[in-house]
């Protein structure tokens, strides 16, 4: 043992970023797609109509629509601020999302095609109720991504006003 010593050294180098982020989730792993199908129905009154499956509801909340992409889609609106101001039916708002949505997400176009073809047209919302975009310049909003299922339960929720929703257990 003993003789020569050997030096042994290291040396590290670290760096550290403060980060933020935040996340507004849907729960998908946990979703009970027959307790928000009756959600949907009893705030969109659409009877029983509204029947999509777990699968369909993942590939809504997987699906994100930009804003610049509804504004393009939309018939009366050439901006951000015109989108926000325009009234749409719940249909309509759908079929805007689904055209907005590449062939990655079929599942989610599926999804919208089926729920606007429950003639959900007579009930409606101003855009900028369902998105609250919060700065003195819209139009840098453009490129912000929303998600497809938040922006349909908001939707929902805007286009029932305050009528009460009771669920059947």
């Amino acid at each position: 043992w003993g003789g020569d010593r050997r030096a042994v050294t290291a040396t590290a180098t670290a760096a550290a970023r403060n980060t933020a982020s935040f996340s507004l989730g849907t729960g998908v792993p946990a979703l009970n797609a027959g307790v928000i199908n009756q959600l949907l129905n009893a705030l969109l009154g659409a009877g029983n109509g509204i029947a999509l499956d777990l699968a369909s509801y993942r590939g809504l909340a997987r699906a994100h629509v930009r804003l610049l992409d509804l504004v393009e889609l939309a018939p009366t609106a050439g901006t951000v601020q015109e989108l926000l101001d325009t009234q749409q039916s719940v249909g309509e708002l759908m079929a805007l999302m689904a055209g907005a949505l590449g062939p990655d997400h079929a599942v989610a176009i599926q999804a919208l095609n089926q729920l606007g073809g429950l003639g959900l047209n007579s009930l409606s919302v101003t855009v900028g109720d369902v998105l609250n975009v919060s700065t003195t310049h819209p139009e840098m909003a453009a490129t912000a991504q929303v998600n497809v299922l938040e922006m349909l339960m908001v939707a929902a929720q805007v286009a029932n006003g305050t009528k009460l929703v009771n669920l059947q257990g």
